[in-house]
C-alpha cells in the first residue's frame, strides 16, 4: 500500500471510529442541572476521537459548544411521585432551564488532551403564593469553568478496537452562587437569593476524576462506558437560605456531584465524507447526601435520575453535530444530611427529559 492509500485509509478508520463513539462521549454539554436536584458538573474531557487511529497528523484542536435544555415538573420524595397532589393544588414549582458551554482543548499528541470550559447559564423558577398566584425568580450569568487533562491509557495506533482514557479536571468557582431577585410574599416584595437549584455557580471548588472506555465489536459497532466524580471538600458556600441562622440549613451546601453512562453507538448510514449514526444507552447521575470528603452540612436536594439515552450524531472528518434526549425512568430524592438529623424527607422536582445538542469543529 503506497503512503497516500496508507493515509486516506487511516482517516476512514479514524471517521468511522469517530462517528461511532461521538455520541457516546463528545455530545453532553458540561454543565448541567437536573431539576430541582442541581447536577452543576458535567465530565468528560475525552481527547478529540480523531486521534484514536491517527499516530500522526491527527487534528490537535477542537472547539465544542454545547446547548441543554429541560423542564422540571415531576415532584419527589424519595422515589414516590408526589405529582398528582402538587398538580391538583397547581402549587408545582417549575423550573425552566437553557444551558450554554463553550470547550476548547488541544492535544498534545494522540494520547494526551488539555481542556478549558466555559459555562453561561440561564433558568427561571415559578411557584404559587397562595392568594397572590404565580411569579418567577431568574438567574442568568456565567457558570463554573472547568479544566481539565486527559490521557488514553493505550497507544491508539496499536489499541484501533478500545481504549481507556483517564482523566482530571479541576472547576473553578467563576459563577455566582448568590444571585438575588424579587420574591412576591402576602406583605410585599422580599429581595433575596434565588433558589440553589437555579443558582449558576456551586460557591466552591471541585475537584473532578473521569474516565472513558471503549470497544468496538463489530466495523460499525461500538460498547461505550463513561463517568465522572467530583469531590467538594469545602462545606457551605455562604449563600443565605430561608431558614433560621442557627438551623443546619441556613447555608446553601457545596455538594459533590457524579454521573456514569454506557451503552452502544450503531454506524446508520456511511456517506462520502462522513456517516450519521444513532446510539441507545443508559444514564445515572446525582448528588449524594453525604460527600465523599468534609463535612455535608447545608442546604442541599440529594437523589439521582435513572434515564434511558437515545442519540443521533452526524459526522464530518472535521465537524460533528450531536442531539441526545435522555428519558428518565426512575428518580429518586434521597435524604440529606439535615434531614437525618430532623428526620425529615424534603422534596424535589424532576425534569421528565433532556435535550443536548452539540456541535465540534476539529482543526
Amino acid at each position: 500500500m503506497d503512503c497516500l492509500s496508507s493515509h486516506v485509509s487511516r482517516r476512514r478508520i479514524s471517521l468511522g471510529i469517530a462517528s461511532m463513539l461521538l455520541l457516546a462521549i463528545a455530545t453532553a454539554p458540561r454543565i448541567r442541572a437536573q431539576g430541582c436536584v442541581p447536577i452543576k458538573e458535567m465530565s468528560d474531557q475525552t481527547p478529540s476521537i480523531e486521534g484514536i487511529s491517527l499516530a500522526s497528523g491527527a487534528d490537535k484542536w477542537d472547539f465544542t459548544e454545547s446547548y441543554e435544555h429541560f423542564r422540571s415538573y415531576l415532584d419527589y420524595v424519595g422515589s414516590q411521585d408526589m405529582t398528582p397532589g402538587r398538580a391538583a393544588l397547581t402549587n408545582q414549582v417549575i423550573n425552566v432551564v437553557d444551558q450554554f458551554d463553550t470547550a476548547l482543548s488541544y492535544s498534545f499528541n494522540p494520547r494526551d488532551t488539555a481542556s478549558l470550559d466555559v459555562a453561561y447559564f440561564a433558568a427561571t423558577r415559578s411557584q404559587l403564593v397562595k392568594g397572590l398566584g404565580r411569579f418567577k425568580t431568574r438567574a442568568n450569568d456565567l457558570g463554573d469553568t472547568r479544566l481539565g487533562v486527559s490521557r488514553w491509557m493505550f497507544d491508539p495506533a496499536s489499541s484501533p478496537r478500545g481504549n481507556l482514557s483517564l482523566g482530571l479536571g479541576l472547576s473553578v468557582p467563576t459563577g455566582k452562587s448568590n444571585v438575588k431577585d424579587y420574591f412576591h410574599t402576602t406583605t410585599g416584595l422580599v429581595y433575596k437569593n434565588v433558589d440553589q437549584s437555579i443558582q449558576p455557580g456551586l460557591g466552591g471548588w471541585g475537584y473532578i476524576f473521569e474516565g472513558s472506555a471503549y470497544f468496538r465489536v463489530l466495523p460499525t459497532t461500538t460498547l461505550y462506558a463513561n463517568g465522572f466524580y467530583m469531590v467538594t471538600p469545602q462545606n457551605v458556600n455562604g449563600t443565605r437560605t430561608s431558614s433560621a441562622i442557627t438551623s443546619e440549613t441556613a447555608f446553601d451546601s457545596i455538594y459533590d456531584q457524579y454521573e456514569l453512562r454506557a451503552g452502544v453507538t450503531q454506524q446508520l448510514v456511511r456517506f462520502q465524507h462522513g456517516a450519521l449514526n444513532g446510539s441507545l444507552g443508559g444514564r445515572w447521575e446525582g448528588v449524594p447526601s453525604d460527600d465523599l470528603v468534609g463535612r455535608s452540612d447545608g442546604f442541599r436536594r440529594p437523589g439521582y435520575v435513572l434515564s434511558i439515552e437515545p442519540g443521533l450524531s452526524y459526522v464530518l472528518p472535521h465537524d460533528s453535530l450531536s442531539l441526545s434526549v435522555p428519558v428518565a425512568e426512575y428518580m429518586n430524592r434521597t435524604q440529606s444530611y439535615p434531614d437525618t438529623l430532623t428526620g425529615g424527607h424534603g422534596d424535589a422536582f424532576f425534569a421528565k427529559f433532556l435535550v443536548l445538542i452539540s456541535y465540534s469543529h476539529r482543526w
